[in-house]
């Protein structure tokens, strides 16, 4: 079980393993999945600190650095000497996969730059699980189920619940908004074509690309951060690091089909945590949206949990051998 890696002292760790053991497949990969949406939401609340002060280039560039020297430090924490993780036969998807997580964040702040409402915007981001499902079907060969494709419906009917977006002046408005929950899609949609590739290659080329397309823009836009602000910007590159490698750990798992829907669980805890921080009363809209996501994620659960598999996960991962469960196989086990 690799106990000479140096995280497998962690103390949290053992326990983990033990627990996650328990779990299947493909329960593990709802978990990690909603891990991300978790962990994720984090970035989110720690960027909405920093964009007014700091333009998005500054962010994405310092995020993407972060990642980097994160993964620097633990490639020689544990002593993977040996490894070059921008090896790959399939560079020129990883290096798609770099710009579609690039693409993201750019094509929602042109949206809003260009006058679209946040409401607005963010309704058309949240059309991306739709969007992977596509793909998954038309793409990856998957075929998802019926109820899947209502869940997600009911997710992205959530999201339209809660936001309350006006109606568009014209179709071009909703290009940008489009664009953004397309480009997450892809995001998806590689990461489980990609899956018999190691974790760190993924996530190398992913912070690598980004860092060489915004580095020639850093000096022009470039702000000194404070203390603060500095530490505020670290913690985007390390929060984000963790959610893109939780998000991996769940599409090596199970299929994107069946991952896609669960991602609505993000709009909801962006949802909840305000009133909960103020000690405010949810409203019914929110209240509502929880119900149809809360529905979602069960029926998800209900399906990894009454159609287990012999199977286990992938190895190469940030935390360990096993990623946290029993030993797994390169090839992701499903």
């Amino acid at each position: 079980m690799g106990g000479g890696n140096p995280v497998n002292r962690l103390p949290f760790v053992r326990p983990a393993r033990r627990w996650l053991a328990q779990r299947s497949t493909r329960q593990g990969a709802v978990l990690f999945a909603l891990a991300f949406a978790l962990v994720w939401s984090l970035v989110e609340v720690l960027v909405t600190q920093l964009h007014q002060a700091y333009s998005l280039v500054q962010v994405e560039g310092v995020r993407f650095g972060v990642q980097l020297l994160l993964m620097l430090l633990l490639w020689t924490w544990r002593g993977d000497a040996g490894q070059r993780w921008w090896r790959s036969r399939r560079a020129p998807w990883h290096v798609l996969r770099g710009l579609s997580m690039l693409a993201l964040p750019f094509a929602f702040a042109a949206a809003v730059y260009s006058g679209v409402s946040i409401p607005l915007a963010l309704s058309g981001l949240w059309f991306a699980p739709l969007f992977a499902l596509a793909l998954a079907a038309l793409w990856l060969r998957e075929r998802p189920a019926a109820v899947l494709w209502l869940g997600a419906l009911a997710g992205l009917g959530a999201v339209l619940l809660l936001f309350q977006p006006a109606l568009p002046g014209s179709l071009a408005a909703l290009l940008m908004p489009l664009l953004s929950g397309a480009a997450l899609a892809v995001y998806l949609a590689l990461t489980r074509l990609l899956r018999d590739e190691p974790v760190q290659t993924g996530l190398f080329f992913v912070a690598a690309v980004g860092l060489l397309v915004l580095l020639p823009f850093l000096p022009g836009v470039w702000v000194r951060p404070s203390g603060r602000d500095l530490a505020l910007l670290a913690g985007v590159g390390a929060f984000g690091y963790l959610a893109l490698w939780l998000l991996d750990q769940a599409l090596r798992r199970w299929s994107l089909s069946h991952l896609a829907p669960l991602l609505y669980a993000h709009v909801l805890v962006l949802q909840w945590l305000p009133g909960l921080l103020r000690g405010q009363w949810p409203s019914w809209r929110l209240v509502l949206a929880s119900a149809l996501v809360g529905g979602v994620v069960t029926i998800v659960w209900w399906r990894a949990s009454a159609r287990r598999v012999a199977g286990v996960g992938t190895r190469d991962s940030a935390l360990g051998d096993s990623v946290l469960g029993a030993p797994v196989s390169v090839r992701g086990g499903l």
